[in-house]
């Protein structure tokens, strides 16, 4: 099975940001120790002040697939929600 490479961007509601980020960090701790999470690391473009960006890299696609019907990934949809106005995931193709 072929690894999966996806970035997803975050907006993030204004004023919300850095307590949004923190809880981020604690959640991305956890995905790191799951099955199959090769990579997952968290940026800001200077540029774009309310905008999160991740980078994941998962071992094969069925590990992405269990990762986001977990019960940590179920409560941080909830979670998240109070923060969070957009989301998009793309699945990126290496190259």
């Amino acid at each position: 099975m072929s690894k999966i490479f996806l970035h997803v961007v975050i907006d993030v509601r204004p004023g919300k940001y850095q307590e949004f980020v923190t809880l981020l960090k604690k959640h991305v701790e956890k995905i790191a120790a799951e099955t199959g999470c090769e990579y997952i690391e968290i940026f800001q473009n200077p540029d774009q002040a309310d905008v999160v960006h991740v980078y994941e890299t998962w071992n094969n696609r069925a590990a992405w697939d269990a990762h986001m019907a977990n019960e940590n990934s179920v409560t941080w949809k909830k979670i998240s929600s109070e923060y969070v106005f957009g989301e998009t995931i793309a699945v990126l193709n290496k190259l």
